[in-house]
């Protein structure tokens, strides 16, 4: 009986050893992976589309500044799956409505987004879409400034200039989710046009 019960724990605890071992190295080819995989890092001038009007969406109220003003990490998962994390300033002008306020004076506006995107590439273009969540806020010194979350659905391109420098455009449809859900005056366009660095 002994000798039944000390070989069933060897059985088990070598198939646990094993296993572990398993999950391991399927955790260490993952990160090897994705330290191996390719990141893009982008510098791009902002225009956000914003006037207000939760059934606008056109050209009419640009708010953009001349220095560029939005980073973006893009990191490779798998194949045509990539994973970015934008950061964004602007000003907006005084009068404007955004996220249920009309601004009395000039404020600054900082978004953060979250995207995952999919697209098709070769060794000079790459097209994508992309959909993500995100937030966005202006005037970030007051505890109580306006913001909302939003929900991103958009496109962009990458093009390969020279070996490792490229240009990215982008555009993104911010929906905000606030009452009434996707019809409300947080709902705005991000677009960017940058320069890439491939690594």
């Amino acid at each position: 009986m002994r000798f039944r019960l000390s070989l069933f724990l060897l059985l088990f605890c070598s198939i646990s050893q094993f296993a572990q071992s398993q999950e391991l190295d399927k955790k260490k080819k993952l990160i090897e992976r994705l330290k191996n995989s390719p990141t893009i890092c982008t510098m791009s001038w902002v225009f956000v589309d914003n006037d207000g009007d939760p059934d606008s969406y056109s050209f009419k109220s640009l708010n953009k500044n001349i220095i560029p003003l939005s980073l973006k990490v893009d990191k490779n998962i798998y194949k045509n799956f990539s994973v970015s994390a934008v950061m964004c300033f602007n000003r907006f002008k005084s009068f404007q409505e955004v996220n249920n306020v009309t601004l009395p004076y000039s404020r600054l506006f900082f978004s953060f987004d979250l995207n995952g995107r999919i697209g098709i590439k070769d060794k000079h273009f790459n097209l994508y879409f992309l959909n993500g969540l995100g937030f966005s806020t202006v005037d970030v010194n007051r505890l109580n400034a306006p913001k909302s979350g939003s929900l991103n659905f958009g496109g962009g391109l990458y093009v390969k200039i020279i070996k490792n420098v490229g240009i990215n455009i982008e555009s993104a449809a911010k929906f905000g989710l606030r009452k009434p859900l996707i019809k409300n005056n947080s709902n705005h366009f991000l677009h960017t046009i940058g320069f890439s660095l491939f690594l």
